[in-house]
């Protein structure tokens, strides 16, 4: 005995098709967002980095001395950027405050000092202008002598205009500090001492040397400070970068 024939609609068969098309769309669909996703959080193959041309110091780095706009570069530390802001040229201009607190954070990076330190350092020598020239002729952001700052930094010093560059003055500024760290078995007070005075002076600056270590010192303890009660934490992690100690 034969079963009966199953007559199905025109209007039926329409749907069933319809029913079809949407789940082959549905699918497809489905399997392009799937295989965006990966493409995006895929690691990007080594080869792609080491063919990329690299790009010049001076296009990817704007110098503040000559006036020109920093990019802006994220993400912020409150900390450094709320110290700024009591600086009224800096006041208005976030990207300056931005660009300056990065240049700090990767020049101390870079040469193996505390970010704070540094900071701390520059904010006492210069009130971080970048176009600063004391009486003895210090230039820039860390007061370098052009002498001093050619002695430790040949490749990056050629003349004493090259202070004015904010990524050159913080590299010499920092490395000179960390040679005298060095020098001093990580004494901060004496570091800052012969950074003031210079070491030809064997009592680093006499009194007046006396208020700047104070005057640094207090910098620094205000921000490390701040750190502790705010957990405001820089955004590049120091926590490689040997501490100086005060004695």
């Amino acid at each position: 005995m034969t079963e009966p024939v199953r007559v199905i609609s025109v209007r039926r068969l329409a749907a069933l098709e319809t029913s079809r098309r949407r789940l082959r769309w549905g699918f497809a669909v489905l399997a392009c967002c799937t295989a965006g996703l990966l493409v995006h959080f895929a690691p990007r193959p080594r080869a792609l980095e080491i063919l990329r041309p690299a790009r010049p110091a001076e296009a990817s780095t704007p110098d503040l001395a000559r006036g020109e706009r920093a990019e802006p570069a994220a993400p912020q530390d409150p900390l450094y950027d709320q110290f700024l802001q009591e600086y009224a040229p800096l006041r208005r201009d976030a990207d300056q405050r931005r660009y300056i607190a990065a240049q700090v954070r990767k020049a101390a990076v870079a040469n193996q000092v505390d970010p704070d330190l540094l900071f701390a350092l520059v904010a006492a020598e210069s009130s971080f202008d970048s176009k600063a020239v004391s009486s003895k002729g210090a230039r820039g952001l860390g007061q370098m002598q052009f002498a001093t700052a050619r002695a430790v930094a040949p490749g990056a010093v050629q003349r004493p205009e090259d202070l004015h560059d904010v990524p050159t003055n913080l590299h010499a500024t920092a490395l000179h500090l960390r040679q005298l760290l060095g020098d001093g078995q990580g004494d901060l007070r004496w570091a800052l001492r012969m950074y003031y005075a210079g070491t030809w002076d064997a009592k680093g600056g006499g009194e007046s040397g006396d208020r700047y270590v104070a005057r640094v010192s207090t910098f620094y303890a205000y921000l490390k400070a701040k750190r502790a009660h705010q957990d405001l934490n820089p955004v590049v992690a120091a926590s490689a970068v040997p501490a100086a100690r005060v004695n």
